[in-house]
């Protein structure tokens, strides 16, 4: 746990629950649940006074203030991890110094004054009418135009439209499979895909997808060697990811993607079980989903570009493992 200062978000922790609170918030389920999904979601409810929990219950509380909910067991907590002392002493055994100990004593004494009364400004809380809909069906195969094997960047509104070209001229394609699809936490619509290498081979079609090869992404750490030197290692490959869209409805028309049809694809556990070995990841955790606006354009000129540091970046690379093999024959 890191301690930046004496404000309640003022720490890695309390800055992702805050987060997660915002995320989960959108669930139409009752506060109950929304409490319930956020602890586990957070790594909260062994013991609440512990020092890496004192944070969360704190800034969940907190942001029930915020959005007017109530929660009786929620600020009961709240309120026994300040008046016992527990968030000063935990802060105290992370060597937060004496003077911003005396902001944060008065910094918990204001949250109880503040949860003391209603919020006058409460956030209303919008939650989603149901279920993410789907936008792909297992074995669909989609492709859309790339430049050196990427579409257009996702936050290419960075950049004026009118000089856009100056940065992205499409001179190929870029596509993926979906193997399989469903909703994490009842709700969010999630996929397992592979992405196919298409580099300089052409527009794809049904027929002659199963000749791609699919693409792996390899993690890069810095690390010292024994002479005190910065060495990078790859740490992670992975042939398939779990992705989600983060903007449904827009991502695939500015990519201006299409839907060649579909592919009788192998089921996902025989793809996972067949890979296993040959990567050391081959599933991303359903909470370390990728949008796949990130993962497709992993390549592209944005992502490579001066802000970003290119030997600790996410690489892809083609495989020399054929599509073919994960389709049923």
């Amino acid at each position: 746990m890191g301690a930046w200062g004496a404000g309640l978000y003022q720490c890695d922790e309390a800055a992702d629950v805050k987060q997660t609170f915002a995320d989960t918030a959108k669930l139409p389920v009752d506060v109950d649940e929304l409490v319930a999904r956020v602890a586990r979601k957070s790594g909260l409810g062994t013991d609440p006074m512990a020092e890496e929990e004192v944070d969360g219950w704190l800034v969940i509380a907190d942001q029930l203030h915020h959005f007017a909910l109530d929660h009786p067991p929620t600020f009961e907590t709240a309120l026994q991890i300040i008046d016992s002392g527990a968030d000063l002493a935990a802060k105290k055994d992370l060597e937060m110094s004496p003077r911003d100990l005396k902001k944060r004593e008065q910094v918990l004494q204001d949250l109880k004054a503040k949860w003391a009364i209603p919020h006058p400004k409460p956030r209303k809380r919008k939650m989603m009418k149901g279920p993410e809909k789907y936008l792909f069906d297992i074995g669909d195969l989609w492709v859309m135009p790339a430049m050196d094997g990427s579409p257009l960047p996702f936050d290419w509104y960075g950049y004026d439209p009118d000089t856009i070209g100056e940065h992205y001229t499409p001179n190929g394609w870029a596509g993926f499979v979906v193997f399989n699809r469903w909703r994490h936490e009842d709700f969010y619509a999630r996929y397992l895909i592979a992405v196919l290498d298409i580099t300089g081979a052409g527009k794809p079609t049904p027929e002659t997808a199963g000749d791609l090869p699919i693409r792996a992404i390899t993690d890069k750490i810095p690390y010292l060697d024994e002479n005190e030197e910065l060495k990078y290692r790859n740490t992670t490959n992975e042939a398939v990811y779990t992705t989600y869209v983060l903007t449904p409805g827009k991502t695939l028309r500015m990519w201006g993607a299409e839907r060649l049809g579909a592919l009788d694809v192998v089921a996902a556990d025989d793809l996972l079980a067949a890979l296993k070995g040959e990567f050391k990841d081959t599933h991303t955790p359903q909470e370390g989903a990728a949008s796949i606006e990130h993962l497709m354009t992993l390549d592209s000129f944005h992502h490579n570009s001066g802000w970003n540091d290119p030997d600790v970046s996410v690489l892809s690379a083609a495989t020399d493992m054929q599509l073919a093999r994960f389709l049923n024959r």
